[in-house]
């Protein structure tokens, strides 16, 4: 009996050490959120740009940037190498990473502006622009869900973005709809990265073969 006590409370201490490291890495998130953040360290997308950040916060460029490269790198297992960094306003290695993949481009030629706030359309574009990185496709293949309420209110450049990432389960609505013009939480970001991470499922090393 001492010894199933001592198993059980072995099981509770560690279970605790891991939530507890968990939540380091960020200073706010919501309930509903901890699972999914808990599984986006897990599968290797959580980035160091929302390290000890508010994640109930609204994304900014940068840090959607630099989440978009987690997703490609832990999904494909292939680091990304940044070409010359075409931007004025900043050096971050994520961003230059993230528009040598093609996944993000500048607000202008010269400038990336990478304060600005993401909208939720501007979110499912760019992710879905990492899924055609990752799958090697130029389409997105799926099958149209119920249009949102506020379907005319999504631009259309992101449209087909939108919808295939409710399709695919990674994007939900809103009460109100898709709100594609609302701003994007870190933890909403997150939750879809890990989402869209474990349905393209992450790349693990491959075991080393023995010598001949």
């Amino acid at each position: 009996m001492k010894k199933i006590i001592s198993i059980l409370l072995v099981f509770c201490l560690v279970l605790s050490c891991v939530t507890v490291m968990a939540e380091g890495k960020w200073t706010k998130a919501s309930d509903w959120a901890k699972p999914e953040l808990e599984k986006a360290i897990e599968l290797g997308v959580y980035p160091a740009a929302l390290e000890n950040k508010d994640l109930t916060g609204n994304i900014t460029r940068a840090e959607q940037a630099a989440l978009t490269v987690k997703i490609y790198e832990a999904v494909t297992g292939k680091a990304v190498e940044p070409v010359k960094n075409p931007f004025t306003d900043t050096n971050d290695t994520e961003i230059v990473k993230a528009y040598t993949l093609g996944i993000t481009s500048g607000t202008t030629e010269t400038t990336f502006s990478p304060e600005d706030n993401l909208t939720r359309e501007q979110a499912a574009a760019m992710l879905a622009r990492v899924y055609k990185k990752i799958t090697g496709s130029d389409t997105l293949d799926f099958e149209m869900p119920t249009q949102f309420a506020d379907h005319s209110q999504i631009s259309s450049y992101a449209t087909e973005s939108v919808y295939f990432m409710n399709a695919m389960g990674y994007i939900k609505g809103t009460d109100k709809g898709f709100e594609p013009q609302g701003l994007c939480a870190r933890e909403a970001a997150l939750a879809i990265a890990q989402r869209m991470a474990s349905n393209l499922k992450v790349s693990t090393p491959a075991e080393e073969k023995p010598a001949e």
